[in-house]
């Protein structure tokens, strides 16, 4: 092997080197990230009501997701630029919860929660929203949730009756958001949040007793309310530029 030949090898092997080490850097950086998110959004379940636990079990789904996807399928790969983006989409949309929710003890873990999540939201460069993916992806955990609290031999005919009559208009919904049609599928999301809200919200003290059922609810009040604050943000800028 020449001197020109050995040099260039020399120079590939380190180049390797460096963009290795780089890459790791960042893996290392951003998991670390989402390990500080985890453990901020834990101390914050301490710190609240019970009842308003189901929007942190979300949040912590979604960092979840994008740790797992790291993990498996490395920085940068579609699978992990998606929940990234479903990370920074619940994060956007949960400010007014964060600001309800804010009191003297967890003050300081939510503005940390907040600076966090501008960091990764900056890091990847999430600006862009996706609106029928966001309400598809929202009601299809609803509907899985709702599918799963079917399962309870406990539960009142009055909410097997109100999952029945839900549970279609679901489907409907998640077939507008399908094809795109984000007026309608706003439109029936908030039809379908203010059935939830005023029958499913009225029996959730009454399903205590099963703690499968409760915590089920829980999650589904996490998800309406996450829906509720999306809506509310964008339904009227929907309406306006349709």
């Amino acid at each position: 092997m020449n001197f020109y030949n050995l040099t260039f090898l020399k120079f590939i092997i380190l180049f390797s080197i460096i963009i290795s080490s780089v890459y790791s850097s960042e893996l290392d950086d951003s998991l670390n990230l989402l390990q500080k998110q985890n453990e901020l959004l834990k101390d914050l379940k301490e710190e609240i009501e019970y009842f308003d636990t189901g929007r942190v079990i979300l949040l912590e789904k979604a960092v979840y997701e994008v740790t797992t996807s790291i993990k498996a399928n490395g920085f940068v790969n579609m699978q992990t630029l998606f929940a990234y983006q479903n990370l920074v989409i619940k994060f956007n949309y949960s400010t007014d919860f964060f600001r309800t929710v804010t009191s003297v003890q967890n003050q300081n873990i939510i503005k940390q929660l907040l600076i966090n999540a501008g960091s990764i939201a900056r890091n990847i460069g999430m600006n862009d929203l996706n609106y029928p993916t966001i309400i598809f992806s929202t009601f299809k955990q609803v509907t899985t949730l709702l599918n799963e609290l079917k399962k309870d031999e406990n539960l009142p005919k009055n909410i097997q009756d109100l999952i029945a009559i839900i549970n279609p208009q679901i489907g409907k919904l998640l077939s507008n958001a399908s094809n795109g049609d984000r007026p309608m599928a706003f439109a029936a999301g908030n039809e379908i949040y203010d059935i939830v809200k005023n029958n499913l919200y009225d029996h959730f003290y009454a399903l205590q007793e099963s703690e499968v059922a409760f915590s089920t609810i829980i999650e589904i009040y996490g998800l309406m309310d996450y829906y509720n604050e999306f809506s509310q943000r964008e339904f009227v800028n929907i309406q306006i530029n349709n």
